[in-house]
Order: structure tokens, then C-alpha cells, then sequence
């Protein structure tokens, strides 16, 4: 069974946000929860869906039987006609590369939505192979940032680090959140790029970047 949940404002192609009941088994207790995953998530429609996506929350579940919390693996489409943008997480299924071909020429339709009419609208859709990327981006882009300009703020943060501190370099930093009224953009630091969010990771470090290295990066 399957439930929709309809946009409200009115759109050129109305696309729904849609999830289906679905079952995991907890990997502490070995029993099984019952569960909505969302094959597809319209911001405008389902705001707290979405921050719950930027946030990591949306892919985590608390076991019903024993209470311990788990991370969730399953393939996502995101869009958000306000920003004009879409993400598409694969969660391993199907072939990267015959994926961003469709991706690249938008002439088909996908996951219920018409890719070439949003490549007209000049509408910017990417893959995200990786489930901490595919979190990060969604978060960036209902931030308003620029995900290209964050991605070299965060190369040249981890450079920056590592000449620091040789002896306890980090492996990846992930956009969390814009705080202090807009103003600072933090960051978690990952000692390993195995974790997918601060959720389900150990031992993350926390940083604050001012808003202003952001805009000399993007040039504003």
C-alpha cells in the first residue's frame, strides 16, 4: 500500500512526493520495524520531510523493540522547484554512469518526473553515488549556498587542517548547517569517510567557518 501526499502550489508538471510501507530488520535485535520510506520527497510540498532529509534524521530509524537507532539505505529522489535544483541518491541500485548519462541529456522521464521539462526551467539535477553526499547537498542547497563553492571551501579547509595538524588529520567534512543568523557555516569533521552522517558516526569534530570566507570563495 502506498500513500501520496499532493503539491499545493501549482506547477507546470505536478509531481507528488510518495512513500511506501516498507519492513527493516534492526541489526541489534534481529526484529522486524515497520516503516515509511520515501521514493521520492518535494520540498515545497513536504518541508519537514526535507529537513529531516538536510539533517541526516530522515535515513535513521529507532528500533521499536529494543530502542537502538540505525541508519536506513534505500534509493531517494529530492526536488525542489523553488531552487530549481534535484538530487538523486541510487543507494547502489542501478549503473552509475548510464545514470548521469539520463541525468546529463534530461530527455526522459525518471522516478515520475519529466526531466526535459526541468531542463528547460533551468533546473540544476545531480547523482549523489554516496548517501553523506547526497544529505550534504540537500542541506547546501536549502541553505541557499552553492554546493561547487561549498566543495572547495571544504578541500581547502581539510588542506588548511592537515598543514596544522599533521598528526591528526580528518578524511572528510561535511556542510551541516548555517547558524548565528546566517552569519557561520558549520561543519562536521570525519576522521574516516566510511560514516554517511553525524548520526551514525563516532567521534566527530565540529568547526565554524565565518559567512565571509564563503563569499570571497563565491566571488560575492
Amino acid at each position: 500500500m502506498s500513500t501520496q501526499e499532493s503539491v499545493s502550489a501549482p506547477q507546470p508538471e505536478t509531481v507528488e512526493s510518495h512513500y511506501i510501507e516498507s519492513v527493516v530488520t534492526c541489526p541489534a535485535c534481529n526484529r522486524q520495524n515497520a516503516l515509511y520510506q520515501w521514493e521520492r520527497i518535494e520540498a515545497t510540498a513536504n518541508p519537514e520531510r526535507a529537513a529531516q532529509l538536510a539533517n541526516g534524521t530522515l535515513y535513521m530509524h529507532t528500533c521499536e523493540h529494543c530502542g537502538q537507532t540505525f541508519a536506513l539505505d534505500y534509493p531517494l529522489l529530492y526536488i525542489d522547484r523553488d531552487r530549481k535544483v534535484l538530487a538523486y541518491y541510487p543507494a547502489g541500485t542501478g549503473d552509475l554512469q548510464t545514470l548521469s548519462t539520463l541525468f546529463e541529456e534530461a530527455t526522459h522521464r525518471f522516478g515520475g518526473v519529466d526531466l526535459a521539462k526541468l531542463k528547460a526551467q533551468g533546473f540544476r539535477m545531480v547523482i549523489t553515488p554516496e548517501r553523506h553526499a547526497f544529505i550534504e547537498t540537500v542541506a547546501v542547497w536549502r541553505a541557499g549556498l552553492d554546493i561547487d563553492v561549498i566543495q572547495t571551501l571544504k578541500a581547502s579547509l581539510l588542506n588548511e587542517l592537515a598543514s596544522r595538524n599533521p598528526e591528526h588529520t580528518f578524511a572528510d567534512a561535511q556542510f551541516v548547517e548555517l547558524a548565528e543568523n546566517d552569519q557561520v557555516l558549520c561543519f562536521a569533521l570525519f576522521a574516516s569517510k566510511d560514516v554517511t552522517s553525524q548520526e551514525d558516526a563516532e567521534g566527530i569534530q565540529n568547526i565554524r567557518i565565518p559567512r565571509s570566507v564563503y563569499n570571497i570563495i563565491a566571488g560575492i
